[in-house]
């Protein structure tokens, strides 16, 4: 498949993931086990939408690296930004996630991505 197929059914079931989220809140009481369920869910909708998201910016703005190396960055970008969705959700949902914390997290995240670009150049 080409990198736009691979963005459009990304796309697509970033939508469907949503809504599937969005049903399971409402179809399900909250218990520990539905808690860790909604986590999973909530950091596989961000991934689905956060690379083909990362991947128009990244070929609007970044230099390029080819058809597997954009795709890569791509995908490292995304799974990055719901890492760290995931890992602020759980803390919120703990009562854990001041805002300073999550600033730290998100920094973290950005510093690593920060690598990643200098280590490439």
């Amino acid at each position: 498949m080409r990198n736009r197929s691979i963005m459009v059914v990304l796309a697509l079931l970033s939508l469907v993931v949503w809504a599937a989220l969005l049903t399971f809140m409402q179809r399900q009481p909250p218990s520990m086990v539905n808690q860790v369920v909604f986590e999973v869910m909530f950091a596989g909708a961000v991934v689905c939408s956060m690379v083909p998201v990362s991947y128009a910016l990244n070929a609007r703005f970044a230099p390029p690296l080819g058809l597997v190396g954009d795709m890569n960055r791509s995908l490292r970008q995304g799974l990055l930004a719901g890492l760290v969705g995931g890992v602020l959700m759980a803390l919120h949902i703990m009562d854990m996630l001041p805002p300073e914390r999550a600033l730290v997290l998100v920094a973290i995240v950005v510093l690593l991505e920060l690598l990643f670009y200098i280590r490439r150049r």
